[in-house]
């Protein structure tokens, strides 16, 4: 007969060994591990070792099947164990084949259970050693797997930031004649690519392309640089644009021409003065912005400020009879700070 306490403590054991064998077989048959188990020998080495431990508990589980499923109701546990429990009364060495080579590996675990006395006590012990050798293993094996997972990712984002560079230098072809330029004459993308270059993109490409860097210090520059380099691709045709807004704007948007009565020429008026000089003055102020732009994030803000700023300007041209849009333009008039533009054209 067997007291409550050690039927207890053999119930919890179980449910801990169950914990423990599902955790094991989690990692060892995800599929990164599945994948790329034989890519290093480090990793494999690892690998074999957690599946010994998971032998192990393989066995504690088939002997918390005998004790609960009744097999010691008539046996004796102290005399069927008299000499510990098989498989776990040795220290054991780890084969396996690596490469065509067989390699044996001292399994450096020292517990074992080597006589009955005790045996639930000592199995407790045993399952407690055994839990933290699978997690120092698991841990070790995660770690193994990252590096070559940020591997992985650091060519993919060589790949990326190779196309993205050969693309760029092919649209921004004369920014190396940027020096030679008279300034008024470069284009608002050239002076753009030449001020990210300057201030930010040659330093975090240079700490990139450095190997002492960590991989994920490495990952998070590759992303940095990415973030700016499809800024500058994709955008290049809006950012010409900008250069030619205020003559769009004074030209085409600001500008009416009305039929004259009295000769073949058109009359030509100008409208909405008062959006028109405020919007100037908050265009200046956004292409600034964006020229001196801190991060990639502040450089979409700010053109995309830019974008909604011609888009609320050709609406209020569009609909410039409106009571509402002639107020804002008186408003507008004598007003010069960007900050009380941006409010009073509601961006």
């Amino acid at each position: 007969m067997y007291n409550n306490e050690e039927d207890s403590l053999v119930a919890h054991l179980s449910k801990e060994n169950n914990i423990l064998n599902d955790s094991i077989n989690e990692i060892m048959n995800s599929p990164n591990v599945v994948f790329r188990a034989e890519s290093s020998d480090t990793l494999f080495k690892q690998y074999q070792v957690l599946k010994h431990v998971k032998s192990k508990s393989d066995t504690l589980q088939k002997v918390f099947e005998k004790i609960t499923t009744g097999f010691f109701d008539y046996r004796s546990r102290n005399q069927f164990y008299y000499n510990g429990i098989p498989g776990l009364a040795e220290f054991d060495t780890i084969k396996y084949f690596l490469k065509g080579d067989t390699i044996s590996l001292p399994f450096n675990f020292n517990h074992r259970i080597t006589s009955f006395d005790n045996i639930i006590y000592q199995i407790s012990n045993y399952l407690q050693a055994l839990q933290e050798k699978a997690n120092s293993t698991m841990s070790n094996l995660s770690k193994s797997l990252k590096i070559y997972e940020n591997q992985e990712i650091i060519d993919s984002l060589d790949r990326v930031l190779s196309s993205l560079q050969s693309s760029i230098n092919e649209k921004y072809s004369e920014a190396s004649n940027f020096e030679d330029i008279d300034n008024s004459k470069v284009s608002f993308s050239i002076k753009v690519y030449h001020s990210l270059h300057k201030r930010i993109l040659s330093g975090i490409k240079k700490k990139y392309i450095n190997n002492s860097l960590s991989q994920e210090k490495m990952i998070e520059l590759g992303n940095t640089l990415i973030c700016y380099y499809a800024f500058l691709d994709s955008n290049k045709t809006y950012l010409d644009r900008i250069d030619n807004m205020h003559k769009y704007w004074n030209d085409s948007l600001f500008t009416v021409y009305r039929d004259n009565p009295f000769d073949f020429r058109k009359l030509q008026t100008k409208i909405l003065e008062g959006v028109q000089n405020a919007s100037n003055i908050l265009l200046n102020h956004y292409a600034n912005q964006l020229l001196n732009a801190k991060t990639c994030e502040q450089i979409y803000n700010e053109l995309n400020k830019i974008i909604l700023l011609n888009n609320r300007v050709e609406f209020l041209v569009k609909n410039m009879e409106l009571d509402i849009v002639q107020k804002l333009n008186r408003a507008l008039r004598r007003e010069r700070v960007p900050n009380r533009i941006e409010r009073l054209l509601e961006l």
